[in-house]
């Protein structure tokens, strides 16, 4: 009897446990929520590296001079540029799921839980049910962006990521709250955008991680640009008014524009799943594994 394979989540982990689980002659059940490829991958890295091209593109636009042209203009068209990001993820979805498809791979639409070691419990988004019994089970349901309790995403002017690829309109102050790899990479696409932009920093660098001297380098990067940097501040609470945002800081500081876009990490897609009910130790949200990526419950991996 083949070993029955069950993976929660059809991220790039676990679209490709699943095909690798095939091609080794499991009976492979892929269950998946949102979009097959990834929500972070699909939703996220990709649309940002396309709007990141368009920017880069913008900036030798305005170059242009300099290489003896004149008259050289440019101005994003985000209804094009949302058209040509769905058709990338419309491409690379349909290129997963019809590789998991041609290898036996069933899929299924729908949010898993563990209501057992060896039963996971699918809701579909019409709200019916269905076990899946399984020898092996691989959590691999990612994550999801941040929302502290002091801030109400509406999706129009207070934004996460994920309504930022790209935003409904261009904004035309956007405020990121966050200086880590996500939050500066929106201030430079913003900026290549046309946009002012003020970033919020909590502590006395962008990229608090990594090398005060690349550090440096950006900061002069972002001030040439026109970025405003609140340096030491710690966002705290967020003004809505008709056409206007005011983000207010723990140091009495308030930074002023037409959006704010939130990028302080993420958090895992773990709750409400079931996991200590069987036994599963987590970490903060996060499934503890070893180095062969078992949790504490031997058949079940993350």
């Amino acid at each position: 009897m083949a070993q029955r394979f069950v993976v929660i989540g059809g991220g790039p982990a676990g679209n490709q446990a699943a095909s690798t689980a095939a091609r080794f002659g499991a009976e492979v059940t892929l269950i998946e929520r949102d979009v097959v490829g990834g929500a972070a991958h699909l939703w996220d890295c990709i649309p940002s590296k396309a709007m990141i091209a368009t920017g880069g593109a913008m900036t030798e636009m305005r170059r242009a001079s300099g290489m003896g042209l004149v008259q050289v203009h440019a101005e994003p068209d985000f209804d094009a540029l949302r058209t040509r990001i769905v058709g990338i993820e419309d491409r690379l979805e349909s290129s997963v799921t019809g590789l998991l498809r041609s290898q036996g791979v069933r899929l299924i639409q729908g949010t898993g839980r563990l209501v057992g070691p060896h039963e996971v419990e699918v809701t579909t988004p019409e709200g019916d049910t269905q076990v899946v019994p399984a020898d092996t089970i691989v959590l691999s349901t990612g994550s999801r962006p941040r929302i502290p309790d002091w801030a109400t995403i509406d999706g129009e002017r207070v934004l996460t990521t994920r309504h930022a690829y790209p935003p409904p309109t261009l904004p035309e102050h956007l405020v990121v709250i966050g200086s880590g790899v996500t939050g500066v990479e929106f201030v430079h696409m913003f900026s290549a955008f046309g946009a002012q932009v003020t970033l919020i920093v909590s502590r006395q660098q962008v990229l608090p991680q990594k090398d005060p001297e690349v550090a440096a380098v950006l900061e002069d990067d972002f001030i040439k640009r026109g970025v405003k940097l609140f340096k030491g501040a710690r966002a705290t609470a967020i003004d809505v008014t008709d056409g206007a945002v005011s983000v207010r800081c723990d140091d009495g500081r308030v930074a002023k524009g037409s959006h704010v876009l939130l990028c302080i990490g993420s958090i895992p897609n773990s709750e409400s799943m079931g996991l200590t009910d069987i036994g599963i130790e987590l970490d903060s949200g996060y499934v503890v594994v070893d180095h062969n990526c078992k949790s504490t419950v031997p058949h079940i991996y993350a």
